[in-house]
């Protein structure tokens, strides 16, 4: 849809920014908060429909020479302010997960080969830190690095670098949440060194012993659980239909256990649909051996809020599609959804919205408000069936129906 008049929303957010020591002018800067906010598909799509946009030329310079930083170190300040006003930390986490941005092209930075849960993919593989707040179930992704494979730095050696930074800045020793594939014995290690608890998802098929000496036998991770006692668990994080009663709560067993190649001793829980189940569809582990069971669960649980955050940028914020090639265009590409997303998290009435919205309709907000006044504009407001017909045209529920008005003006 065309826009022609400057949204409020997108006007905010330039004001916000326009004291950044930028080379270039604040109209260009408006189309780049334009073509993210109002989720355009590239800079040229940018050009061709809204009509307050500079040109294709104009952008993509500007784009170009971009600092990378300047924007999510305004959103860490903020973080970190709020957390260290609560009365208690143990309510915020950091989450750390990676995210796969398939691309295609010759010389595009950080494009190469990857392999992931689903297979190999060409593009871009973006590791990112968030942090979740347990009790509002608000989440902030706060840095993310684009990982290189000509550089010899792991994707472990990244995360250390991602945490260090965070602390270094000022956040606290939070809790360090991950899926299985960061559950290594080295980087474990690494996270306690820097004096904060991991908990985390593993493997099936790892080996452990509840019995530290060198003459106990290694055995699979689910004989380890034999006998325990199992115990019914909910937290909020859970499913609605489960904490409504709907559906069946998840049975929790718990038990102490030395992982291969580890001399540490952890907490570990199996996790089963029944009580009566014989195997576990999942297992974790935390290296805080104070917490309960239930609350290991229910951090495993928050670590999907991640995976919230990569999905609305990229369905609603143009998540790292711009086709630029330099580092900084690249970088610009996922640093400014994060900072829109976690704008919009921590001040939602700026945005139109209130605190029990969701990030992705307050977006769908303010991109329909965009072409409602295109239309207002169009028709100069004298036809009010006329805007009324094209606004049932324009109804996302009806993308994949014919735009018949008589049909449509049944929804």
């Amino acid at each position: 849809m065309v826009a022609i008049k400057i949204p409020n929303s997108v006007r905010l957010v330039t004001d916000r920014l326009k004291n950044l020591p930028l080379p270039f002018s604040y109209k260009s800067l408006l189309s780049i908060v334009a073509l993210f906010l109002l989720n355009r598909r590239g800079i040229s799509d940018c050009v061709r429909t809204v009509g307050f946009s500079m040109s294709v030329s104009t952008i993509s310079n500007a784009i170009n020479v971009f600092p990378k930083g300047r924007l999510l170190r305004r959103i860490r300040r903020k973080i970190i302010k709020k957390i260290l006003s609560a009365e208690n930390n143990d309510r915020f986490i950091f989450v750390l997960d990676d995210t796969s941005n398939p691309k295609s092209g010759k010389k595009i930075f950080g494009v190469s080969y990857w392999g992931d849960g689903k297979g190999v993919f060409k593009g871009q593989r973006i590791l990112c830190l968030a942090v979740v707040d347990l009790i509002t179930k608000k989440s902030y992704p706060i840095d993310f690095m684009i990982s290189e494979k000509s550089q010899d730095v792991s994707m472990l050696d990244q995360s250390i670098e991602l945490l260090k930074n965070a602390l270094e800045e000022g956040f606290p020793k939070l809790t360090v949440v991950t899926d299985s594939w960061f559950s290594s014995i080295d980087l474990i290690a690494r996270i306690r060194a820097l004096g904060c608890h991991y908990c985390g998802e593993i493997k099936k098929n790892r080996k452990v012993k509840q019995n530290p000496n060198r003459y106990t036998k290694w055995t699979n991770i689910n004989d380890s659980f034999k006998g325990k006692k199992r115990e019914k668990v909910k937290t909020k994080w859970d499913n609605p239909r489960i904490q409504n009663g709907k559906r069946k709560r998840k049975t929790i067993a718990t038990s102490y256990c030395q992982l291969k190649k580890s001399k540490s001793i952890y907490k570990l829980i199996a996790v089963y649909n029944r009580r009566n189940n014989k195997l576990a569809f999942a297992y974790y582990l935390s290296t805080d051996k104070a917490i309960s069971g239930a609350r290991i669960w229910m951090l495993s649980r928050a670590r999907w809020a991640i995976e919230c955050i990569f999905r609305t940028c990229k369905q609603n914020l143009v998540f790292g599609k711009l086709s630029c090639k330099s580092k900084k265009a690249s970088n610009l590409a996922i640093e400014m959804p994060f900072y829109l997303y976690s704008s919009i998290v921590i001040n939602p009435q700026d945005f139109g919205g209130n605190e029990k919205e969701s990030v992705d309709k307050i977006l769908s907000r303010i991109q329909a408000s965009c072409s409602e006044d295109t239309l207002r504009l169009a028709i100069g407001g004298q036809k009010p069936e006329l805007l009324k017909s094209l606004r049932i045209r324009l109804d996302a529920r009806r993308a994949s129906s014919k735009p018949l008005v008589s049909t449509a003006a049944s929804i």
